[in-house]
């Protein structure tokens, strides 16, 4: 994520928000990774995703101050922040305050993605966001696409069913309503709502957006099978199904742009982080994926 948060590469390192916790303050409260939390304060709350890290400290928790209102329901993590400033220079305390953490309960869920212009996309979906109780997006880039598309990804939650206007905005927002190149699986009685929209190239398949909402979270695998890019195999009605992961390889420098696996490679053959460094060329640049580089090379080590 950048400050203008305009380049679908540079969320390869952090593609989600999000707010880090200990795993063990989590364990202490019951929360599990990838669950909706309630941040709180004297000033005001916001929701985000629950992230375990061991970056870290017991007794603090972390969120980016780059997932603004652009990309959230909210105005971000300043919402529970200090509102006081230095006397001199004005700039804000923005750093830190006290918050309370509890897990979020909703009874709706959606997840969203759309392939093609997606600042174009984020534009249209972002007026929509304020009206959940929380909502996310993230840039996913293409490595495929020779055209520039990338995805926009939406995740979004209620205490109850959003209304059908909202729903028509967004399937208009995203050019994700029925038609012939999208199938569809609905089930009312249960709230279930799954589409997909397809695109096809030379008589092979792909995924170009989906639409998944029920009353827990879900449509993970077929959301990570549409950002692989690869073509898809088999019939299209098996995406509805339990589908076959295609596996993603996480960029983890985006300077430099470094995978995982090339990573554990050089950490499986003695590569501790300075010998990264000098091999790879990962974390010589702004550093952000220091402390990413040092986990790796722990787990690999330990394993």
């Amino acid at each position: 994520m950048s400050r203008t948060g305009r380049v679908p590469e540079l969320f390869a390192h952090s593609p989600e928000p999000g707010l880090l916790m200990h795993p063990d303050d989590a364990a202490r409260r019951g929360l599990k990774a990838g669950e909706l939390v309630r941040v709180s304060s004297k000033r005001g709350e916001l929701v985000l995703p629950l992230e375990l890290s061991d970056e870290v400290g017991s007794g603090t928790v972390f969120a980016a101050m780059h997932w603004s209102g652009q990309y959230l329901s909210s105005g971000g993590i300043n919402e529970v922040s200090q509102p006081a400033v230095d006397a001199r220079s004005r700039q804000p305390e923005l750093k830190h305050a006290a918050v309370r953490v509890e897990k979020a309960e909703f009874s709706w869920h959606l997840l969203a993605a759309r392939h093609g212009d997606a600042l174009a996309l984020r534009a249209a979906v972002q007026p929509l966001l304020k009206d959940c109780g929380y909502a996310g997006l993230s840039l996913q880039a293409d490595p495929h696409a020779g055209d520039g598309g990338a995805w926009l990804v939406l995740r979004a939650a209620a205490a109850t069913p959003m209304p059908a206007d909202w729903l028509a905005a967004l399937d208009a927002a995203l050019s994700l309503a029925a038609g012939p190149d999208t199938l569809e699986y609905r089930d009312a009685r249960r709230g279930l709502l799954k589409r997909v929209a397809w695109r096809s190239e030379e008589s092979t398949n792909f995924v170009d957006g989906l639409l998944w909402i029920d009353t827990q979270p879900g449509g993970e695998p077929l959301l990570r099978t549409a950002l692989a890019g690869g073509a898809w195999r088999g019939p299209r009605l098996a995406a509805f199904s339990a589908v076959a992961e295609v596996a993603r390889d996480p960029v983890v420098c985006v300077c430099r742009q470094v995978t995982e696996s090339a990573i554990r490679a050089e950490v499986r053959a003695g590569a501790d982080v300075p010998v990264l460094k000098q091999r790879l060329g990962c974390g010589t640049v702004c550093g952000s994926c220091v402390p990413q580089l040092t986990r790796l090379a722990r787990e690999v080590a330990s394993a």
